[in-house]
């Protein structure tokens, strides 16, 4: 009845009404059957404009492309088996799910350029874990396949000139790229038996390998592994600032020269609010190099002419630590454990006429013969809250040329040399330190040994510290220099300029 009631009230609305003498009349301007139809339209008018408020769902390949360009949305699920080098293109998306295994022809690459979700529910993956990651696992060549030349080495080229089979592996992540959390990200993804994807770093003017390549570009990745990786198992370039978090690294194990720290960065991060960060994550290598120059060995990580944020990762079973050249920032709350140095520095990092800090803080620094911390040739550092102990060969700190501000430190025992050991123009204040157990002197500022037998330092030169309100104990070691005519009693502190 109301529908009837409801068409009947809509048909006399289109009739012009007018009224004489009191009486009522209508002039229908449509007739019923026109107004029925007028009616359907309208509905249909309606229907129309509310489907247009309904969002449908996008199509979504699955396992399509196996090689060649993505230029939508596509899902890789289960086991995906690829066939030769993949593009995803600006504005598409590759979606893998937790759980799936990606199996890649050794030299080919994956390279996202509009966005990447692995493992992550907020953009579009089933959610990862650490028992659940996507797996990207390389074929390795053959021993006839390693006869051939691999697309690494352009004939006379002076930059691509790596003939390694297997070179080109590895997984770029563009600036193209969307970067907002509903479109890209990286949880818990596993790498193995990838060489690494040669990228050209304009400030060495040269090629460097990553397997993980972050090109300038800025995502979140957590619980990545790593396993029988050539080269670098990260690499950030060109202001690149990646979050990663809760991952594993292990060393390259390339034998032909081209291994490399675990994780590098070359001129990344976008400044001090826009660092490479790295937090609560393990580095492990190789124990066998010795420590001279000529040992072979590799640092777990190299950072140059980057800001970085390094928080709560421990390195271990490796001969050498850290180098950070040209970098600014932040290494804190870690724990480092070698036999070579532990944490090497190297000038700094400006911003226009800033001179930026590093701050290396609240770290446990245990070495078996190298420095805990080295500050060379203008270095800017920082060093507070550290406990410093080891070193066979060398001393707490080894400092050159470098501005260095030390508080707070235990520092000690120290097998070989000195608590601090400064030299070249440096100047450096230290501070609330204790200095205990160091087989020769607990503080050296510059360097009497200039002209012993077996001895390749500089001859002194003007320095300064201030040194205050430290604790220093225990250095009962018999120093030896024909300065002073052989064996002496180790000072405590022994200034020489």
């Amino acid at each position: 009845m109301e529908g009837n009631d409801t068409k009947r009230l809509a048909i006399e609305a289109q009739c012009y009404i007018f009224q004489v003498n009191g009486v009522k009349w209508s002039v229908p301007i449509m007739s019923e059957y026109t107004s029925q139809k007028s009616l359907s339209l309208v509905a249909l008018l309606l229907l129309t404009s509310l489907a247009g408020l309904v969002t449908l769902p996008t199509a979504s390949a699955v396992n399509e492309t196996t090689v060649g360009t993505i230029t939508g949305t596509e899902t890789w699920t289960g086991t995906m088996n690829l066939q030769g080098d993949v593009t995803v293109a600006e504005g598409s998306k590759l979606i893998v799910n937790a759980g799936t295994t990606i199996n890649i022809p050794y030299g080919s690459f994956i390279d996202i350029e509009g966005a990447i979700c692995i493992g992550s529910t907020s953009c579009g993956a089933s959610a990862g874990s650490a028992s659940n990651q996507a797996r990207f696992i390389w074929s390795v060549p053959s021993s006839s396949d390693y006869e051939k030349t691999g697309r690494c080495y352009v004939n006379g080229s002076n930059t691509y000139t790596n003939s390694d089979a297997g070179c080109g592996s590895g997984l770029i992540i563009r600036k193209t790229i969307d970067q907002s959390s509903t479109a890209t990200g990286i949880n818990y993804a596993h790498f193995e038996n990838a060489y690494g994807y040669p990228i050209y770093v304009a400030t060495l003017q040269q090629v460097q390998y990553g397997v993980l390549v972050f090109d300038g570009s800025s995502t979140t990745a957590t619980g990545l592994s790593f396993e029988a990786i050539n080269t670098s198992n990260v690499l950030a370039i060109d202001f690149a600032a990646p979050t990663i978090t809760d991952s594993t690294f292990t060393l390259g194990v390339d034998g032909n020269g081209y291994d490399a720290a675990a994780l590098r960065a070359y001129g990344a991060g976008a400044g001090i609010l826009a660092t490479v960060n790295v937090r609560n994550s393990a580095f492990t290598g190789d124990t066998e190099p010795d420590c001279s120059s000529q040992g072979g060995g590799r640092v777990v990580i190299f950072m140059e002419e980057s800001y970085i944020n390094i928080d709560n990762i421990n390195v271990n079973e490796n001969s050498q630590g850290v180098f950070l050249k040209g970098t600014s920032g932040w290494l804190t709350n870690s724990t480092i454990n070698v036999k070579c140095n532990a944490i090497d520095t190297n000038s700094h990092k400006e911003t226009g006429n800033i001179k930026h800090t590093l701050h290396i803080e609240d770290n446990i620094i245990t070495t078996a013969e190298g420095a805990g911390i080295t500050a060379y040739d203008g270095a800017i550092v920082e060093a507070r809250n550290n406990v410093i102990s080891g070193a066979s060969e060398s001393s707490g700190f080894g400092i050159r040329s470098s501005t260095v501000h030390i508080h707070n430190n235990v520092i000690g025992p120290i097998g070989g040399w000195n608590g601090l050991w400064i030299y070249g123009t440096s100047d450096v204040v230290a501070e609330n330190n204790t200095i205990q157990d160091t087989a020769k002197e607990a503080v050296l500022i510059g360097e009497y040994h200039f002209n012993d037998q077996g001895w390749n330092v500089p001859t002194p030169t003007a320095a300064r510290l201030y040194l205050a309100n430290n604790q220093i104990s225990n250095n009962t070691g018999t120093c030896s220099s024909q300065m002073y005519g052989g064996d002496f009693a180790c000072p405590a502190v022994h200034v020489f300029m």
